[in-house]
């Protein structure tokens, strides 16, 4: 199971895939109850130093409230996200101030007179750029995931071979195109492919971080 959704400091843009990804338990704005338990069960998100610190991003429905926060490690810290999402789901956020193996999260969310109490396993991980080449063509696009593993936005259409080789320490899993995200789109691809990326097309590349033992995952390249 994939189990991460990757965040990125203000200003950068990401198209999540989570990874990703990571995996958010999305529930409606009319939904009547909050998420079950196991949907929130272990998080794992990057960790990218400075004064970005990593962050996990759990979804709760519209007038969802949180209280009576406990974790195992002083390196964790809360937020609440007040801005509501399109959609009017509401997010609880999680801030690791630096890397960290494993912590314990709990907390408890209100909704609608009920309450649920919740225990998360956050890992946050160093990050490291996971490519040593993702060429599409001639050009390679690896160096623009040196600092941040998000979303690189391109402009107008490409095409040429896919190639795609992991730096040491992680090895790819997977590779797929889409169109809007959608997955009854989706496409198998591997290395030596052709590839086209139209308008609103993304490719999304799975990768396996041996050091943390995670399963990550990434729509990389997006033709907005």
């Amino acid at each position: 199971m994939r189990k991460s959704r990757i965040s990125v400091p203000n200003g950068v843009k990401l198209a999540v895939v989570l990874m990703l990804g990571v995996l958010f338990a999305s529930t409606s704005v009319f939904a009547a109850d909050l998420p079950d338990k196991d949907e929130l069960d272990e998080r794992w998100f990057f960790w990218y130093g400075g004064e970005y610190g990593g962050q996990e991003w759990l979804e709760f429905p519209h007038g969802t409230t949180f209280s009576d926060f406990k974790t195992s490690t002083k390196d964790l810290q809360f937020e609440t996200a007040v801005e509501k999402r399109p959609d009017g789901n509401v997010f609880l956020i999680i801030k690791a101030l630096k890397p960290m193996k494993k912590g314990t999260v709990k907390f408890k969310a209100t909704l609608n007179g009920k309450s649920r109490k919740y225990t998360t396993k956050v890992v946050a991980m160093k990050y490291k750029n996971p490519y040593a080449v993702l060429k599409i063509g001639k050009k390679d696009y690896a160096s623009r995931y040196r600092k941040f593993d998000n979303t690189y936005t391109i402009k107008k259409a490409i095409k040429g071979k896919l190639t795609v080789k992991a730096s040491p320490g992680f090895r790819i899993e997977g590779m797929k195109l889409m169109h809007n995200f959608d997955e009854e789109t989706a496409t198998a691809l591997k290395n030596g492919d052709t590839i086209q990326i139209r308008k609103g097309d993304s490719l999304q590349i799975y990768y396996y971080y041996k050091r943390y033992k995670a399963h990550c995952g990434l729509g990389v390249i997006y033709f907005e």
